[in-house]
């Protein structure tokens, strides 16, 4: 599955969120911290190898984050937020331990 066959519901609150989700107007929905994934038995059902590459991606993608600097973190999400282009090549103003 490519991100192009996803339908993207963004700027949905997490009440929102979870009524498209019992509506049937998404399969799968993906909260922040602490992280929580939530599926429907369809999608669980039909495509498990979706879900398994995605929990398996979302795993390495935590891994890399914990890894990397603020500012790698900032430069690689900067293009999934054109409209805050004023922070990209942002710096901490105390860096972080270890950075």
């Amino acid at each position: 599955m490519s991100p192009s066959e996803l339908k993207l519901l963004p700027g949905l609150s997490l009440d929102q969120a979870v009524e498209a989700l019992r509506r049937g107007e998404a399969d799968f929905i993906h909260l922040l911290e602490p992280a929580v994934e939530h599926a429907t038995n369809k999608l669980l059902d039909t495509k498990p190898q979706v879900v398994e590459r995605f929990l398996r991606g979302y795993a390495k993608a935590r891994q890399w984050l914990a890894a990397s600097d603020v500012a790698t973190v900032g430069e690689a999400v900067a293009p999934f937020f054109p409209e805050r282009a004023d922070v990209r090549g942002w710096r901490p103003a105390h860096p972080q331990p270890g950075g």
